[in-house]
């Protein structure tokens, strides 16, 4: 059997699991499980996207991708619940090519999106928003912010899985 077929074959046996309830997940200690992942919402205090990039690398994470509707629901979800509320940061960045957002984790295009309307729209002609956050002010939608600026944080880390039985 082929390393591909193998993979693919990997995947579906966990997908099973998790469907039939048979596996879960395991997380650190102050993290929220979510899926096949962990989550670790920073709301302590507000930093740039660098800064927070920096923060999750050191608990080995990486700020959140977000791959579909429901784990963006989970986020926002999640962060609507915590104080102070604010915007926060996820792992999403036009930096290297304007237009073109990519997952900083795995430099992935994106493929799924929430922008709000009229997102991401670069700050019209300033040209200085490259970072994405969930925006706490236009109905937790996504927005183009710039880099600079100071918000909450989100770290992901795949879960060690656990099956039961």
């Amino acid at each position: 059997m082929g390393l591909r077929k193998v993979f693919y074959f990997q995947c579906f046996a966990v997908a099973t699991l998790y469907i039939y309830g048979a596996l879960s997940v395991q997380c650190p200690d102050g993290w929220v499980p979510n899926g096949a992942s962990c989550y670790k919402f920073h709301n302590e205090e507000a930093i740039t996207f660098i800064e927070a990039q920096e923060s999750c690398n050191r608990d080995e994470s990486y700020l959140v991708h977000v791959d579909d509707d429901v784990e963006n629901t989970f986020l926002v979800n999640t962060v609507q619940t915590l104080m102070p509320i604010n915007s926060w940061w996820i792992g999403l960045t036009d930096n290297d090519t304007e237009g073109v957002f990519q997952w900083v984790d795995d430099m992935a295009n994106i493929t799924y999106q929430h922008f709000n309307a009229h997102q991401p729209d670069d700050h019209a002609s300033r040209h200085d928003e490259d970072c994405v956050i969930i925006w706490h002010a236009q109905h937790w939608g996504w927005n183009d912010a710039n880099c600079k600026l100071h918000f909450h944080y989100v770290c992901e880390i795949n879960a060690d899985p656990d099956i039961i039985g």
